[in-house]
């Protein structure tokens, strides 16, 4: 019979300290093993290491693995900034959140059960079985194939691959975008000895449901404007203030968002970097933020959005077609 994901014995006892305490003893219990001398950072990796084990992914995005995934790398870095306890509270924050997922009724019971990575012929077979398993919502039998993939090729291609299908679903749910791509920026800080366990709910997150199969507005930009095909400049750099600084109040000036990807690409094509017209897109959230009077659907996704795009375009390793969408689907 399948049995659950196991940990190494240096880091399975915390784990299930995590899954196993009592809700309303968590924080109390947490902060002893904090005060007694547990690393911030493998408290953390535990939790989220919990979370992944022990609560499913809802119908939405609210609930289970995916925040408190997503939010590794802000978490990380906030304990970073605080000094004494008060570096304490951010890991506190997000045991609390990972051990309430294990007992809710909505993605709990649960357990992610350890299984054979699945071989489809190869590594262009496999990532061609990934890609259909997505187009049908296999979510379970795409979560195998890429067990396969994190053992046979670079782990950065085979996140390429991942976010091939993942982008273009933002027009979809922003998070189809934001899980996989801050749970990778968050795997930069904690390292890459989870990476194939924590990247299961992102893999499976991702391909639940059939592919975003095409994007036709953004296709055509691409090819009216050459994009594919044109070399372009991939960092910024002081001589760009200029033209960043002209494009961004464009983009918070607008009133269509539909009319944003037609700025992104003549800015592209007049010589600005792909970094600078992420830059851009910062300067524009912020514009397009100070005018609106609404909450849902973008609020501060405007901003962590942009924010990923920034870093994602930065990312070598992901590629120059994935780079274009990410900058010209924002919108």
């Amino acid at each position: 019979m399948p049995q659950r994901v196991q940990f190494s014995d240096a880091i399975e006892p915390l784990v299930r300290f995590i899954e196993e305490t009592p809700r309303d003893e968590i924080l109390d219990r947490t902060l002893e093993k904090l005060r007694a001398g547990v690393p911030t950072e493998t408290m953390l990796t535990a939790s989220a290491l919990a979370v992944t084990r022990s609560s499913d992914l809802p119908p939405g995005h609210h609930g289970g693995p995916l925040h408190p995934l997503a939010g590794l790398y802000a978490v990380s870095k906030l304990v970073e900034r605080l000094e004494g306890e008060d570096r304490f509270v951010p890991v506190l924050q997000h045991v609390a959140l990972a051990n309430k997922r294990v007992h809710d009724p909505v993605t709990a019971p649960y357990n992610l059960l350890a299984f054979e990575p699945l071989d489809a012929g190869g590594v262009e077979a496999t990532k061609e079985a990934f890609i259909k398993a997505a187009n049908r919502g296999e979510s379970n039998k795409a979560d195998h194939l890429f067990q396969w993939l994190w053992q046979n090729v670079p782990p950065m291609e085979a996140f390429d691959l991942l976010m091939t299908v993942a982008i273009p679903k933002n027009a979809l749910d922003d998070h189809y975008f934001l899980f996989p791509g801050y749970l990778w920026r968050g795997l930069e800080v904690l390292g890459p000895e989870y990476l194939p366990v924590l990247m299961r709910p992102a893999v499976r997150y991702v391909a639940r449901f059939p592919n975003q199969r095409s994007i036709p507005d953004v296709d055509a930009l691409i090819e009216k404007y050459e994009l594919s095909t044109r070399v372009m400049r991939q960092r910024s750099g002081e001589d760009e203030t200029a033209a960043i600084g002209a494009l961004g109040e464009a983009i918070g000036r607008c009133d269509a968002y539909s009319e944003i990807p037609e700025l992104q690409a003549k800015a592209l094509v007049a010589g600005l970097s792909l970094e600078g017209a992420g830059e851009a897109l910062s300067i524009g959230a912020a514009g397009l933020f100070l005018r609106s009077l609404t909450g849902n659907p973008m609020d501060v996704h405007l901003h962590t959005s942009a924010n990923l795009r920034r870093y994602l375009l930065r990312l070598d390793g992901l590629s120059p077609r994935n780079k274009l969408l990410v900058l010209l689907l924002w919108h």
